[in-house]
């Protein structure tokens, strides 16, 4: 039997918000937010038909985002506070349970206390349990170390490596005519053409899950950091004649990026793919991608809509969309209260199914 659902987008992230609700043929909530002159705002879940309470009795999924506007990241502290009113007003009008879902969460990069430093990210999770928050669930944390902290809230993070899996294999042009790639399942021997490459240490986790999946070999480049946005990249020979195929979980100013991706071309690269789970794209990440997809014509960048992007065109760039696979976490969680949507990852050919069919 299914629970009555209600789905709540903060402003930063309407779109994913409406595009789940269409693929679950539900309404979305409707928020009504005041802002004062002062920069406080008030924020109220608008009642249902006929003045019903907007979500009493339901299982509510409040959907929250960031929002980075023509290089310009909006304020993190902001969106958080924001998803987090929002919980508290839906657990406040007797909601059934309160789960947070966050395709990216803010301070995710705070996650440790390093001297003086806080974990800011811990912090904003024990402050959403003091709304009334039974869960939090997340699209490829920055590290899993989050899920780990000592909080009461449950925690799931959908991973982004049979995303990116299927979408490589769909990209046969990428690959071996003759030795395709089928979601972890090599048909023959290990591919040549291809590799995927870590671009630092941090990366190598989520670039081995990915290279497992897709039945590629993994590398992995060193990275010295001097400062923010200072670093050295040393790529492995490896590359040479291969398609690289770049993974990394955020591309902030792109810096990193677009030097890891010279290099490669320097050490031989066929072509070079990058692919990330979050493009924040702040300061003058714009300028770098475009003038780097202007020197090298067959360069392409893929990344979800985990972040509202709101900027200008770039060439061979590619945004995967997380509505089916958000929509299919709140299904089975939340709607059907079927427990963990873990399973569903083993079985490759439904998630192909599932974006096939959103087309």
């Amino acid at each position: 039997m299914k629970r009555q659902l209600g789905v709540i987008a903060l402003p930063s992230a309407d779109k994913l918000g409406i595009e789940i609700c269409k693929i679950l043929g539900i309404r979305p909530k409707t928020l009504d937010i005041e802002d004062f002159p002062d920069g406080e705002w008030r924020i109220r879940i608008e009642d249902g038909p006929r003045g019903r309470n907007g979500v009493r009795g339901e299982n509510v999924v409040v959907l929250g985002g960031r929002t980075t506007i023509a290089g310009q990241a909006a304020n993190p502290a902001k969106d958080a506070m924001q998803t987090l009113s929002v919980t508290a007003a839906a657990y406040e009008s007797k909601a059934n349970k309160v789960w947070a879902l966050l395709p990216y969460l803010w301070f995710s990069r705070a996650d440790k206390k390093e001297g003086r430093a806080t974990a800011l990210a811990k912090h904003v999770l024990r402050w959403g349990e003091q709304t009334g928050i039974e869960g939090y669930a997340f699209f490829d944390l920055h590290s899993e170390q989050i899920e780990e902290y000592p909080i009461k809230a449950k925690t799931d993070n959908i991973p982004s490596s049979i995303l990116f899996s299927y979408w490589i294999q769909e990209k046969t042009d990428w690959l071996s005519k003759t030795n395709p790639v089928v979601l972890g399942v090599q048909e023959g021997k290990m591919e040549d053409g291809a590799v995927v490459v870590a671009p630092d240490a941090g990366s190598a986790k989520k670039a081995r899950d990915l290279a497992i999946k897709s039945g590629l070999k993994c590398y992995f480049a060193t990275k010295i950091r001097f400062n923010a946005e200072d670093v050295a990249v040393v790529i492995p020979r490896e590359v040479e004649g291969k398609t690289v195929i770049l993974m990394d979980d955020i591309i902030d100013t792109a810096g990193t990026l677009c030097q890891t991706v010279e290099k490669c071309y320097l050490a031989g690269a066929r072509t070079v793919k990058a692919i990330a789970s979050h493009g924040i794209f702040a300061g003058k990440a714009q300028d770098r991608l475009t003038k780097l997809a202007e020197q090298h014509s067959d360069f392409e960048l893929i990344v979800t809509d985990s972040i509202n992007q709101i900027m200008k065109p770039i060439s061979n760039f590619c945004i995967l969309p997380l509505a089916p696979l958000l929509a299919k976490w709140v299904k089975i969680t939340l709607w059907e209260e079927k427990g963990s949507m873990s399973p569903f990852f083993n079985y490759p050919e439904a998630f192909k199914k599932l974006y096939r069919r959103y087309g």
